[in-house]
């Protein structure tokens, strides 16, 4: 059995990229914290509480998603929540609560994206699948060969 989870939240360090050991596996990690919000007695947002994953993506999701996103920015992920016990060096015990991503992209509530495809990406999609009549259309399975330019009016979100 399978705990699939969607998370929405603010990108809490930069991806960090790597190879497997034997170089065949592309993989990028980060922290996502996500937090609860509500509005105080004067109206104002305040966050009542953050939990923090760690998220691990695979294959052409971990390039681009190294590629497209940086710390500071808001996104949503899908994908296997897997939750881990460890012991810290001064023997007391600690939960690790990892997301394998299986989709990740940009929380279009708070900035505007750009999508583009991957080259070499889309060449082995297109291999595979019909693809749309138009490039302005994205299809289902053109959506792992995408990669997105955040903008939001040159702020951080």
């Amino acid at each position: 059995m399978s705990d699939q989870i969607t998370v929405v939240g603010v990108i809490g360090t930069d991806p960090e990229h790597k190879h497997s050991d034997n170089g065949d596996l592309t993989i990028t990690t980060f922290r996502l914290a996500s937090s609860r919000r509500r509005r105080n007695e004067e109206g104002k947002w305040e966050d009542q509480h953050t939990n923090w994953y760690t998220i691990t993506c695979f294959r052409n999701l971990a390039t681009n998603v190294k590629a497209s996103l940086a710390k500071g920015h808001r996104v949503m992920v899908q994908g296997r929540l897997q939750i881990s016990e460890f012991q810290r060096e001064d023997n007391s015990n600690g939960k690790r609560i990892e997301i394998l991503a299986n989709h990740v992209g940009p929380d279009l509530s708070f900035a505007t994206a750009t999508v583009s495809s991957n080259a070499r990406q889309r060449e082995e999609a297109d291999s595979d699948i019909t693809t749309p009549a138009s490039d302005s259309v994205v299809g289902f399975a053109d959506i792992g060969a995408q990669t997105a330019e955040l903008s939001d009016a040159g702020k951080p979100f």
